[in-house]
């Protein structure tokens, strides 16, 4: 139990660098560009932040396909190992997957916001 709250404050706190670098850099750009309005800044945040989103998911359908699946997450055969243990496998790789569909989500959500608190 611990190490999956331990995971997921380290995916929380990764989102918010990764967030944190993602609003540096389109700042930098607008800087750069010249945008002087609080609108462009949240327009450019809140497309960045879609865009992550859309990775994330792209990344959970391609990890899906190269286990072959929802349903068959590996495909290595049972042999020695009981049901628990198989179960328990499963399930991690499952999580590992799902990872940085997490962080992504994560970071394009914060991003959103960012850009709604701006925007406002």
């Amino acid at each position: 139990m611990k190490t999956k709250i331990l995971l997921y404050l380290r995916l929380g706190g990764s989102a918010l660098v990764l967030a944190t670098v993602l609003c540096l850099v389109v700042s930098g750009i607008g800087w750069l560009a010249g945008w002087r309005t609080a609108i462009q800044f949240s327009d450019a945040l809140s497309n960045v932040g879609s865009i992550v989103v859309v990775l994330g998911l792209l990344s959970l359908a391609s990890g899906l396909r190269m286990r072959g699946g929802a349903r068959v997450p590996n495909r290595r055969t049972d042999g020695d190992i009981n049901r628990s243990a198989g179960a328990g496998m499963w399930t991690a790789e499952a999580i590992r997957g799902y990872n940085p569909l997490i962080l992504l989500a994560m970071t394009g959500i914060v991003l959103i916001g960012v850009s709604l608190l701006i925007g406002n």
